[in-house]
């Protein structure tokens, strides 16, 4: 989760916030979150998506209603392992996941990996923030999980 969306989840006031990113940006977010007065309501951990020791500590960080993420879509290469990431966040329950991002180049190439990986992505708000071609937009991505189908004998 991006520091604008912490920004926001932490004026809603949810009971607990985990901010995740990658090793070498947890020392500045942490100092932030003591600047800002909110260590007791927000835990900042590592997090790399894919990477089995991170993903074992799933189950010891519990359940989430929403993940919220911000400019996540710059390596196609990467969205295998952030699809399995949020595939087991989100498991059978309905986890909302939302992803506030620049649209570039190469972020429809991203977005068509989660596709693959059976997810839907909704855009909830695309807006062009400036006169030249930055765009940016409010996704909204929902998993598929498989399920089984009981059709009637009768």
């Amino acid at each position: 989760m991006g520091l604008r969306q912490f920004d926001i989840s932490a004026q809603i006031g949810p009971r607990r916030v985990v901010l995740t990113d990658i090793g070498a940006l947890v020392p500045g977010m942490s100092k932030n979150m003591e600047a800002n007065r909110l260590v007791e309501r927000v835990e900042v951990r590592e997090f790399m998506w894919g990477d089995e020791e991170s993903l074992s500590q799933l189950e010891e960080l519990g359940e989430f209603n929403i993940v919220l993420m911000s400019d996540v879509f710059y390596y196609s290469n990467v969205m295998v392992d952030l699809g399995e990431t949020l595939r087991r966040v989100c498991g059978e329950r309905s986890v909302e996941v939302w992803a506030a991002s620049a649209i570039r180049l190469w972020t429809g190439e991203c977005l068509n990996k989660l596709v693959s990986q059976g997810f839907e992505v909704l855009v909830e708000l695309p807006s062009q923030l400036s006169d030249d071609l930055d765009m940016f937009a409010i996704l909204k991505l929902i998993p598929f999980s498989p399920r089984v189908i009981k059709r009637s004998t009768t």
